[in-house]
């Protein structure tokens, strides 16, 4: 099975050592899956919809599509990440290849709240935005990878900067991935 990982920094594993990145973890415990990143640091949900053309032609069995804090974060609004997540999904879907749609860790602090027009929404928009994707998975019956849930995210260490995680937030994600492709195949 071949699984494209198509998204934004937290698709790519900003910030730490290629040897630690969630993808990376997780494909040494799927010896019968090849994971393949597609992330860029900065894209948005657009971007997102642009490359996944490429993506769809190296015919993959499944994407698992992670953005829209970006869009977030640029916009203070989650409502055209949420239509764009929607897009990508069925594009996905409607060429059988397995779309997970994937729920970022909770955005806390730092550097990354920084270029947001008001800090303070960020979280909410966020959890809006979270509740959303859950909402599109359960009604389209999509699999749902909630990064969310795959860790205590409260604890400082998990993230580099209040956004994008660290190697122990890393090794949450994989074991995350691990447990919903090995539940949905």
């Amino acid at each position: 099975m071949r699984i494209t990982c198509l998204g934004d920094s937290l698709a790519f594993g900003h910030g730490v050592p290629r040897k630690n990145k969630w993808l990376v973890l997780a494909q040494k415990s799927l010896p019968d899956t090849v994971l393949l990143n597609a992330g860029i640091c900065g894209d948005t949900t657009n971007g997102m919809k642009r490359r996944l053309r490429n993506v769809l032609g190296t015919r993959p069995d499944g994407v698992i599509l992670i953005g829209g804090i970006n869009d977030i974060l640029l916009t203070g609004s989650d409502k055209e990440a949420l239509s764009n997540m929607d897009a990508l999904a069925a594009a996905c879907k409607q060429l059988n290849v397995v779309p997970y749609l994937a729920i970022s860790p909770p955005v806390y602090s730092g550097d990354a709240m920084d270029w947001f027009t008001d800090p303070k929404e960020a979280r909410p928009i966020a959890l809006h935005y979270a509740q959303g994707l859950r909402d599109l998975a359960n009604a389209k019956a999509y699999p749902l990878i909630d990064f969310a849930e795959a860790g205590d995210w409260h604890q400082a260490d998990m993230y580099i900067d209040g956004f994008h995680p660290s190697p122990k937030g890393h090794q949450a994600m994989a074991k995350m991935v691990v447990s919903t492709l090995k539940d949905t195949h």
